[in-house]
């Protein structure tokens, strides 16, 4: 691991915690990084999530943002402009994945993940949100079915710490003109009805964005099935909001909920 992948794990590792980021920041300098100005202005936009609210879009921040990597500013940025949720917590994680373990899925699947989600692998891979519902500031999904977050599945088959666990999932699906679209099933959720897993789109126009769709068994996959959510996954990221405990639909010491 380097120095570099190193802090960013620290303060991945450390949510809610300004120290590893200043330390960071604080070794970029020294290395005449320009990433350390970034790092430092992210810290000051990202003070209302220490209240529980998100910031809003700062224009600054984007503009130094477009001028870096990508992937480094998803994955060190908390929502809505990266995937680092410092206001949701995640436990029990898959194995820690590096850039060789992606691109392997990937070409085995032939398919190539959005950044964001890229970012959020390499971050946590996968496991259980603290109690987290989708849906921020009145946004997102129907009021009268709450979409409760179980687990965001890993990329490591291993990581199933119960028969119910499953690895991310590639699904196709051909269409009348021939043509391919996939979905990849990235989260496993509830709402008060039904039993729910979280897709992204992969190809096609519908690349990019987040469906979900009632959990049945036995019947092939159909696209025409699936729930518009949102039209990124970082939206998705940025309307995840926590609950109490108590308001859950589901226990997770109980397949049934009961």
């Amino acid at each position: 691991m380097t120095d570099d992948e190193a802090f960013v794990r620290g303060l991945v590792d450390s949510p809610g915690d300004d120290l590893p980021r200043l330390i960071y920041a604080d070794w970029l300098q020294d290395h005449n990084d320009p990433r350390a100005d970034y790092l430092r202005a992210e810290l000051t936009w990202a003070e209302p999530w220490k209240e529980g609210q998100p910031p809003s879009i700062c224009a600054r921040l984007q503009a130094m943002a477009a001028r870096l990597d990508p992937l480094w500013v998803a994955r060190v940025s908390r929502t809505p402009i990266g995937v680092c949720c410092d206001h949701i917590p995640f436990e029990d994680r898959g194995n820690a994945l590096d850039a060789a373990d992606i691109d392997r899925f990937e070409r085995r699947h032939d398919i190539m993940l959005p950044t964001a989600y890229r970012a959020l692998l390499l971050n946590v891979n996968g496991g259980i949100p603290d109690a987290c519902r989708f849906g921020f500031g009145g946004h997102g999904y129907d009021g009268e079915a709450p979409l409760d977050l179980r687990w965001f599945r890993s990329l490591d088959p291993s990581h199933q710490t119960d028969c119910l666990r499953a690895p991310v999932e590639v699904l196709a699906h051909k269409t009348k003109h021939q043509t391919i679209r996939k979905y990849l099933v990235i989260a496993d959720a509830e709402t008060d009805r039904d039993d729910n897993t979280v897709l992204l789109g992969l190809s096609g126009p519908e690349a990019g964005f987040v469906f979900d769709r009632y959990r049945t068994r036995g019947r092939s996959f159909d696209p025409d099935e699936l729930n518009f959510l949102c039209d990124s996954f970082i939206d998705f990221m940025s309307m995840l909001a926590p609950i109490d405990p108590s308001d859950l639909l589901f226990y997770f010491d109980s397949p049934d909920g009961l």
